[in-house]
Order: structure tokens, then sequence, then C-alpha cells
């Protein structure tokens, strides 16, 4: 029986705006989603038109609200920033996160800056789809940016159409480039050098009560008016705290469009190893008074991998291509796949990487193909686990804690556990972003007193993978694919710039 009062997560992610329903007990009631509604241009640019993420977040929001609800708090994608004017419109086009238009900005922030400095700032290695080198693309591009007077992250303006509140909490500042992350505030020296110091929005903690849901977003969205609106968070924080993964020694894999491998720590690493390796570092905190510091790394196409696999062979259903790659011996019949679809970051950076099989034959089914894919990002994840525990004051995971829609694929769930060769804790909400989110807007709301008391609803897990009989080729297996990114840096260059769409970010 469902225990109100009832909690609302939003979670505006690159695949789909999602709306989750829980109850007092964080069990899942209802969810709802549409897709998101990116824009590509004639010149390859890809695009959110804010007007239209906020009408399609009421829509879903209508399919799940009840009378209730008594608070609600939005996740989201970082970097894509929409820009508000006084009037709180918006006065331009949101710039995907992905979308990488940015990347002579970035390098001219590196070359005023440098890059260890900005590195040992904001613990961001340089990267063009943060928001600094968007922002300063917008400057020079877009016609309404004078008009300007703040820049949200997505989650900030869904939060904002809410209750008319500015805020943006200390996950979605941790991919600005313009958070200090030992002073926990923005960087105004940097920002004030780049001539953007009245932009940002004031920072508070996740979870924090921004406002109330004002009569106005009541009647767009049928969410009770008065329910609290809560601080958000980056997707994959809100992922975590769901998961219960924000505490030492437990190591997070994210499986989304994107993955993010991400383990707390007690410090930022100020190692250079780390900048080399291109892991970004972050703060996470959450009302009243929880402050974590993590380091992450990510693949930025896994979901998105087999995506693009599915459509590129007929688009045929998870199911069958679950079930041909099943019949495929582990080592996909010595098919390698590497998994660069949109450029490599951990641990070795590099913009111009290409996606690449190797050991291709006629006899090559698509059944080989798809399980190459999945073995190709189980190798890619193993490197940036290896790589982050050899970084100083980073200590081996003692437990790893897989959540997203990826954990869906059984398949793919035993690849990684035989690959990465360690028992891996699977968490049973694959929607745990906006179960996350949902958790925030139980805080604002008054339900739980802390995200302690919240994810103790939701943090065990529900089953596990551990490594089988495969593991020892998969270990063998390993030192081939290890190598492979350095030796195919010279392919990659001859292809040219790489072309980046919403289905392979």
């Amino acid at each position: 029986m469902p225990v109100g009062p009832f909690l609302v997560g939003i979670d505006a992610g690159t695949s789909g705006i999602r709306a989750t329903l829980i109850d007092a007990e964080a069990r899942l009631l209802a969810t709802a989603e549409r897709p998101t509604p990116w824009t590509k241009d004639a010149s390859g640019f890809v695009s959110l038109d804010p007007r239209r993420l906020w009408d399609d977040t009421c829509a879903v929001l209508r399919e799940v609200a009840r009378p209730e609800i008594a608070g609600v708090a939005a996740a989201s994608v970082g970097e894509s920033t929409v820009l508000i004017d006084s009037a709180g419109d918006p006065v331009a086009p949101a710039i995907a996160w992905f979308d990488e238009r940015t990347a002579a900005e970035m390098d001219g922030l590196v070359a005023r800056h440098g890059a260890p400095a900005l590195y040992a700032a904001s613990g961001l290695p340089p990267d063009p789809t943060y928001q600094l080198p968007k922002l300063l693309w917008m400057r020079a591009h877009e016609p309404g940016f004078p008009r300007a007077v703040r820049a949200l992250n997505i989650a900030d303006w869904i939060a904002f159409r809410f209750c008319g509140e500015a805020a943006t909490d200390f996950s979605l500042a941790s991919r600005t480039l313009a958070l200090d992350l030992a002073r926990s505030e923005w960087n105004e020296a940097l920002l004030k050098a780049e001539g953007l110091a009245h932009l940002p929005a004031p920072l508070a903690p996740s979870g924090t009560r921004l406002g109330a849901v004002s009569p106005s977003a009541a009647a767009e969205t049928a969410m009770p008016a008065g329910s609290a609106v809560g601080v958000g968070a980056h997707d994959h924080i809100a992922g975590a705290l769901a998961a219960g993964t924000v505490a030492p020694g437990i190591l997070l894999d994210s499986l989304g469009t994107a993955e993010v491998l991400m383990q707390t720590l007690a410090a930022p690493v100020a190692d250079s190893a780390a900048l080399a390796a291109a892991f970004a570092q972050g703060a996470i905190r959450v009302a009243p008074n929880d402050a974590f510091h993590y380091i992450l790394g990510a693949i930025p196409v896994s979901g998105g991998a087999i995506e693009w696999l599915r459509a590129a062979t007929g688009g045929a259903t998870h199911e069958a291509l679950i079930e041909e790659g099943r019949e495929v011996a582990a080592g996909a019949d010595g098919v390698v796949f590497v998994p660069h679809l949109r450029s490599a970051l951990t641990p070795e950076p590099d913009s111009a990487a290409r996606g690449v099989f190797l050991g291709l034959t006629l006899e090559a089914s698509r059944g080989v193909l798809y399980r190459a894919v999945l073995e190709g990002l189980a190798h890619q994840s193993r490197l940036i686990i290896d790589a982050m525990e050899r970084l100083p004051g980073v200590t081996a995971a003692n437990e790893i804690r897989l959540t997203g829609g990826g954990v869906r694929n059984p398949l793919f769930l035993a690849i990684k556990a035989d690959v990465i060769g360690r028992p891996l804790a699977i968490m049973g909400e694959a929607r745990s972003t906006a179960l996350g989110a949902a958790l925030l807007a139980g805080i604002a709301a008054g339900i739980w007193p802390d995200i302690a008391a919240a994810s103790s609803h939701t943090s065990a897990p529900t089953f596990h993978h551990t490594p089988g009989a495969d593991a020892a080729v998969y270990a063998a297996r390993h030192s081939v694919f290890a190598p492979l990114h350095r030796a195919l840096a010279p392919v990659y260059r001859l292809a040219g710039p790489a072309v980046t769409t919403p289905n392979s970010a």
C-alpha cells in the first residue's frame, strides 16, 4: 500500500526526459518518459529549445502527478546551459552537452590560463563540452547573449520554471570549469578574467528547499501548488545518491548513454597523473550538511554504442541481440571493438579517436559484432578502473555497484564481471537518476532529514554477478586490448574531425 506523501523526481537526460513518482518509503509508483528534443542544424550543431524542454517536462509530469505530492526535484545532464534574461525567459538555445563546436574557446582558455592551473582549481581536464567554453561561444555567436543575467544548467532551468528561483548545486557546478573545488565557491578570478562573473547562479546543496511550485507551474504540470521544489543534481550524482554509493570504498558504474565510473574521496587528487589521464573531479554537497569529493572516468558513448550497432544492423530488439550474443563464445571470434565513437577520454584522452572493429572476417555475424561491442565497453571500463586505482589517494574499491539502463542487459553484466575480474553488485532500479532526484525532493520537503535516511530505502543491491569461467579468457584478451588506443592513434588522424550526433553522445 503506498504511503503518502508522495514525491516526484525528474531526469532530463541525453536520451529522454523522465518523471518518477515515489511514496514515502521510496517505492516506485509511476513513471513517464519522452525523448529529449534535441535538434541539429545545417552546421551539425546540436541544441535544445529550453521552452520545448519545459513543455515536454510538463507533459511527463501530468502523467504521474497526483494531489498528495509534497515535493519535486530534477537531475539532468551537465554542461548544457540555459541563458535567461531579467524576465526569466531564455535568450538562446541550449547547446547540447556533447556538442564540440566550442573547441576553439576551450583552446583559448588553456592558452590564457594553462591546463594545470585550470585543473588545480576545478578538477577538470581540458574539454570543450564544459559550460565555460559554451558561454564564450554563445557570447560570440548568440545575438541574445547581452540580455542574459543568469546561466542555468538544465536541472536549474526546470527548478526555476517551477518556482522562479535560481540556484545551482555543487555537482552541476563541478561541470562548468568555473567552480573552485578547494574553496567550494565560484572561481571569481577566472570568471572576472573572462567577463562572465555576472552569470553563475547562487550555489546551494542538493536537496535544499529552493521554493514552492507556483500556481502557474501547477496549472502546466498538474503538480499541487505550494509543494516543495528542491535543488537537484548532475544526473550521475543523483544516481549515485540513489544507489548508496556516495561512500568510501564503493565505486559506481553508471550505465547510461554515456558511462561514468565514479568513486568518492576524502580530498581531491592533486597528482598530475590525474590530469594526464583526464580524470574529472568534483564536489557533492547534500542538505543539510553532507559533503563529499569525487573522481570519475567516462566512456562518452557506452549505451549509445549499443544503440548505434542496433540501428546499424537492422534495428533488432535488445532481446534478439542478447540471444545472438550468447551464442558467440567469449572473445567474439577474434573480433575486437574499440569504443571511441565520440573521442576518447579516460585514461588516454584523444579528441581524434574513432571507434574501430578489428579482426573482421566474412563469418562475422551480427551476434559477433554485438558481443564485441559489449566486450570492448567492458575492457574500456576496466582500463578506467585500473588507472583510477593507481592514483595517489584512491584505494581499490571493495564494492562495485552498477546502476542505470544498462543493468537490464544480463549478457553485458556477465561480460563486465568477467572482464573486470571482480564481483559486481547490481542495483534494482534502472531509473536511478529520477529516483535520486525524488530523494532530494523528499529532503527538500522534510520527509527525510538527510541523504542517508533517504537512500536507506533504496541502496541494497538486488543481485550480484561474479566472475565466471570466461574470466581467464578475458584476462588474456585485456593485455591485447590495453595498447590498442596508442597503436591506432595515427589511423584516427587519417579520418578527419569526428561528427557528433545525439545518438552517439
